[in-house]
């Protein structure tokens, strides 16, 4: 099998041509048209998991290109992208969970990922436990008799806990419970939870996949059997990325792995800088001595997340003021792009939820979130430095 990084650059390839470009061609097309009616009708009563191309929203040549280029990234069966990241994660939801069904979810996970689970799926009868799973035994004891899905993110954001997916995958793999994770911040790159026992991958395509801050999307990786329940409903439900921007996630895909070294190269500077900081409380990131999850980072992830936060000693205001200072890191949510972002929960994020509760999860006025790019790291620190001074 050729190495992951000649498989990145190398797409999975659907031309209809025998001669083949460097760049897949954007089938910017919402049908596909048959030579007899007849073979039309045998592909659709064959399913719609086969490579024939019927109608864009159920599939399309520069979709599933890279839909199985991902796939053989992550070392999966194979993949379906979506138009969202979150509306991947509602596929998920929809296909594998009824009215009367329950889900158990990480405490600590994406905002709207929580809001989708405690309050959209709960009008429509799925019942949601949230529980710490940095101890997998809080996961066993949640299980009921009708818990269908587990799901959580690892690195949880913005603290990065790591949560074991062999572990929380063997406890309910005993009970016919399918298994989620979102592997948005480690990308498929560098951790491939289904080869650690997971049944599905979820990624934000809008990070890291893609980027280039320039596209919305999202994938699913999984068996082919999960991939085709879901695959029905995605074609019942709609929520497909359009060919144009498969394309841009392809291109921006061809060089994740060399801005992901450096992504890593950068972060581990920051982090050192920070952590001897005297304005500095703490660093929560893996490659700390004295993070909690340090061994289980190294034998489930192959690299460092590229997001850190740190607290600071001091105020609400000084927090604010600190943020405001700042000249090449960029005031913005989300992550996973070319450029440094920064972000101050307390005042963007996390502006809504109550103090007393943001402070239960870890949220402090003081907490800083960073997400670093791949410019030059002594640039990024001086921001910093200067920032704190």
């Amino acid at each position: 099998m050729k190495k992951k990084d000649t498989r990145i650059v190398h797409e999975v390839r659907f031309d209809v041509t025998d001669e083949i470009p460097s760049m897949p061609p954007i089938y910017q097309s919402s049908t596909f048209a048959f030579p007899k009616a007849e073979k039309l009708g045998d592909t659709i009563s064959g399913g719609p998991d086969n490579e024939i191309f019927i109608y864009t929203r159920g599939s399309n040549p520069t979709q599933r290109t890279l839909e199985k280029t991902i796939a053989e990234v992550e070392e999966a069966e194979d993949g379906l992208v979506t138009s969202s990241g979150m509306a991947a994660i509602n596929l998920i939801a929809i296909t594998f969970l009824e009215a009367g069904s329950h889900a158990i979810m990480s405490n600590v996970t994406y905002g709207d990922s929580h809001h989708l689970f405690d309050h959209i799926l709960r009008k429509f009868g799925v019942d949601t436990t949230f529980v710490d799973m940095t101890d997998p035994a809080n996961v066993e004891k949640a299980i009921r008799d009708n818990t269908r899905l587990i799901f959580f993110e690892t690195p949880t954001n913005p603290l990065l806990r790591l949560i074991d997916i062999k572990a929380v995958s063997e406890i309910a793999h005993k009970k016919n419970i399918k298994v989620a994770v979102d592997n948005t911040v480690m990308t498929p790159y560098y951790q491939q939870p289904i080869l650690l026992g997971a049944d599905i991958s979820v990624h934000s395509m809008s990070k890291y996949i893609n980027g280039h801050s320039d596209v919305v999307g999202g994938v699913i990786l999984s068996g082919k059997k999960d991939r085709l329940s879901m695959r029905f409903n995605l074609f019942s439900t709609g929520p497909v990325l359009d060919p144009h921007a498969c394309y841009l996630v392809l291109r921006g895909l061809k060089t994740l792995h060399v801005r992901l070294h450096k992504h890593q190269e950068n972060v581990i500077r920051v982090v050192e800088y920070l952590a001897r900081h005297p304005k500095i409380k703490k660093v929560y990131h893996p490659y700390m001595s004295d993070h909690p999850d340090r061994e289980l980072a190294a034998s489930q992830m192959t690299g460092m997340p590229s997001i850190l936060s740190f607290e600071m000693n001091g105020s609400l205001e000084d927090g604010k003021k600190m943020i405001n200072k700042l000249n090449i890191f960029r005031r913005a949510v989300s992550l996973g792009g070319v450029e440094s972002l920064a972000e101050h929960p307390a005042t963007m994020t996390h502006a809504i939820i109550p103090r007393e509760r943001r402070l239960e999860h870890g949220i402090s006025d003081t907490l800083m979130r960073l997400s670093i790019g791949i410019e030059d790291s002594s640039d990024l620190i001086d921001d910093l430095k200067q920032a704190l001074g």
